[in-house]
């Protein structure tokens, strides 16, 4: 039977959100209500709905840690995110404690915790999240507010949903991508890698006769690293940076985390 593992920081989030209600005392005046007891009953409720639809009869709740090892790497990660949660929030991660098995790691998201184990050969465990990022990680996955039954994510549309977030970004993540690369273009570098070549030439006539003229071509066949080396590069953004945008970009996976040493075993883009 497989397990399911909750994106808890959703369930705690939407759960604390519920049970807010904005009051109009009034001449100006408003407030806010909150019930504590509303968010445990909607966090438990949300906890069992999801397992149960996806097919499990158990759930282990993914919390993310203290601290965050992608704001090491990108300080500009998620850094529009205040950090304050609904007042209602503890109470509800509180309750899904006492309910359910926990996992949580220093320096590791939730996302993470979730792809890890998603992975795994000894068990068959589903992960499950509304969130996107997740379709990087092989394994089952299963979304409760679209999917039906949970799909098999294989590595190899993994690895492509990786790069093309790599090359996309995420505003909301707090990291760019490749400037001017958006999903259409995303798409045809994994379906088609080729070099961009500069070619730089001296305007032989008119009014800029004698001033340089710089033109980006396509040129042969490549692997899709050096094919996105290559926009980035025309872009502005250098390797080393276009590396930075995938390490915050990968959810960890099986094998890249020692649980014992707590040790994280960041990607290499260039064997992409």
């Amino acid at each position: 039977m497989s397990i399911a593992l909750l994106d808890a920081d959703i369930v705690a989030y939407r759960a604390s959100v519920a049970a807010q209600n904005d009051i109009d005392w009034g001449d100006g005046q408003e407030g806010l209500t909150v019930s504590p007891e509303k968010a445990v009953e909607d966090a438990l409720r949300i906890a069992e709905d999801w397992m149960k639809a996806a097919g499990c009869k158990e759930a282990i709740c993914c919390f993310s840690g203290d601290e965050n090892f992608r704001k090491t790497l990108l300080p500009t990660y998620k850094a529009n995110r205040t950090g304050e949660k609904p007042e209602a929030y503890l109470a509800a991660v509180n309750a899904l404690e006492d309910e359910y098995e926990v996992l949580r790691q220093p320096k590791l998201e939730a996302d993470d915790i979730i792809g890890i184990m998603m992975g795994s050969p000894k068990r068959t465990f589903v992960g499950v999240t509304i969130d996107k990022d997740l379709h990087s990680c092989p394994g089952y996955l299963f979304n409760p507010t679209k999917d039906k039954k949970p799909r098999k994510i294989n590595t190899r549309y993994a690895d492509e949903f990786h790069l093309k977030q790599t090359m996309c970004g995420d505003t909301v993540d707090g990291y760019t991508g490749i400037p001017g690369v958006g999903p259409a273009k995303a798409q045809e570098i994994l379906a088609n890698p080729h070099r961009l070549l500069k070619e730089t030439k001296t305007i032989s006539r008119g009014k800029n006769k004698g001033k340089s003229k710089t033109n980006w071509v396509k040129g042969g066949p490549c692997s899709v690293w050096e094919s996105m080396v290559d926009y980035a590069n025309k872009s502005g953004m250098s390797e080393a940076d276009l590396s930075l945008q995938s390490l915050v970009a990968r959810i960890l996976r099986h094998g890249d985390y020692d649980w014992d040493t707590k040790q994280i075993k960041l990607w290499n883009g260039t064997t992409a």
